[in-house]
C-alpha cells in the first residue's frame, strides 16, 4: 500500500450503483460489478487497484522509491526465523517479503485478491527458483555454501484469497503472519477489517505470532494536506465514525478515490484484541519505517510517529 499523500479528501457513503462500468486496467478490461456485488471488504476504487495490470507492472519501481518496503521486511526478521518458521504473508502483493523470506530457505504462502499482482510475484519467484538451481550447492555465491542448499529446504507458494476469509487456508497452520505496507487498511468498512483479523487469527498455530503495519492518523498532523483531513473529517472523528479515519487519495498512480485506513494506537491494539490477539507490543515507526527511539518513543508516539509495526500473539 501507498504512503499518504499531501493531498486529500474528505470520504462519503456511496449508495449502491445498477449500472456495470467497464474499467481500462493496463492492458485488460477490468468490468466493476454492482456494489452489492463486490467482494468484501473491496469498494469500487479497490477493485480497480486489484485488477489494474499496469499498477502491478510498476509496482516494484514504486516499491524501490519507499525505505518502509524494506524496512518492514527486516522487522519481520526481527520475530520470525525462516529455518523454524513457516509463515503466511497476507496481501503479499509482487512478493517482495516471500522472496526475502525464500532466499534465507523459508517455506511460505503469499495471499493476495489481486491476479496482476499475484502473476508478477510468480514471475518474480520463478526467476528466483531457476536462479537457485542454476548455482552449484557447494560453491559460495554460486560458488559453495549453505544458502542454496538451505533455499533448496524452502517452499514459496502463491493462492488468491481474499483476507476478509482466507477461504483456502486450514486452521492453525502456520507460525507467523505478516499484513505489511497498511495492507489492513486498504480493506473497506471496519467489519470487514474485524472479519480479517479474525481470520489471520484462525490460520495461526497457537502461540503464533501476527505482524501487522498501519499508518498513523495522528501523523497527519504534521503537513497541511494532513491537517486538512483532520479538520474536515473533525466532528467524524469526534464521534467516533469509522469512516472519518479513511484517507482518500484524488489520484495515486492512475488510480483515483483510493483509500485508506489510518490507526491510533488505541484502535490498532482495540481491534487486535477483539480478533482473540494478546498484544506482544506496538513499534512506533519513523518516515523510513525504522523502530522510533529517544523521546519520541513513548507517550508523545502517538502523535509524533508515521506508523506502527504490531506484534500480536494467538494465545
Amino acid at each position: 500500500m501507498q504512503n499518504p499523500p499531501s493531498q486529500t479528501t474528505q470520504t462519503t457513503a456511496s449508495g449502491a450503483l445498477a449500472s456495470v462500468v467497464s474499467v481500462q486496467s493496463g492492458s485488460n478490461t477490468s468490468v466493476i460489478p454492482p456494489d452489492w456485488k463486490l467482494p468484501k471488504g473491496v469498494d469500487r476504487a479497490l477493485w480497480q487497484y486489484l485488477h489494474s495490470t499496469a499498477h502491478a507492472g510498476s509496482y516494484d519501481a514504486y516499491l524501490a522509491q519507499s525505505p518502509l518496503a524494506s524496512a518492514d521486511v527486516r522487522l519481520v526478521f526481527r520475530f520470525a526465523d525462516p529455518l523454524r518458521h513457516n509463515l503466511i504473508d497476507l496481501g503479499c502483493g509482487t512478493g517482495r517479503m516471500l522472496e526475502a523470506w525464500g532466499m534465507a530457505g523459508g517455506t511460505a504462502i503469499g495471499v493476495d485478491l489481486s491476479e496482476p499482482m499475484l502473476d508478477q510475484a510468480q514471475a518474480k519467484l520463478d526467476k528466483f527458483k531457476n536462479k537457485m538451481e542454476s548455482r552449484d550447492p557447494g560453491d559460495s555465491n554460486g560458488k559453495g555454501s549453505n544458502q542454496p542448499e538451505a533455499v533448496a529446504h524452502g517452499s514459496i507458494t502463491l493462492s488468491r484469497e481474499n483476507l476478509t476469509s482466507l477461504d483456502g487456508i486450514r486452521d492453525g497452520s502456520f507460525d507467523r503472519a505478516c499484513c505489511l505496507y497498511s495492507t489492513l487498511g486498504m480493506i473497506r468498512t471496519q467489519s470487514a477489517r474485524a472479519q480479517a483479523l479474525k481470520s489471520f487469527h484462525r490460520v495461526l498455530k497457537p502461540e503464533g505470532l501476527l505482524m501487522v503495519h498501519a499508518h498513523n492518523l495522528w501523523s497527519n498532523l504534521w503537513h497541511p494536506g494532513g491537517r486538512r483531513f483532520l479538520l474536515g473529517n473533525f466532528w467524524g472523528l469526534v464521534r467516533g465514525n469509522d469512516v472519518a479515519r479513511d484517507f482518500v487519495n484524488p489520484t495515486h498512480q492512475g488510480l483515483s478515490q483510493l483509500a485508506l485506513h489510518m490507526y491510533s494506537r488505541s484502535e490498532l491494539d482495540r481491534d487486535l484484541r477483539n480478533a482473540g490477539f494478546a498484544i506482544d507490543g506496538i513499534l512506533p515507526l519513523d518516515h523510513s519505517g525504522n523502530p522510533v527511539k529517544g523521546w519520541s518513543s513513548g507517550l508523545l508516539s502517538g502523535l509524533s510517529s508515521a506508523g506502527w509495526f504490531a506484534v500480536a500473539r494467538k494465545g
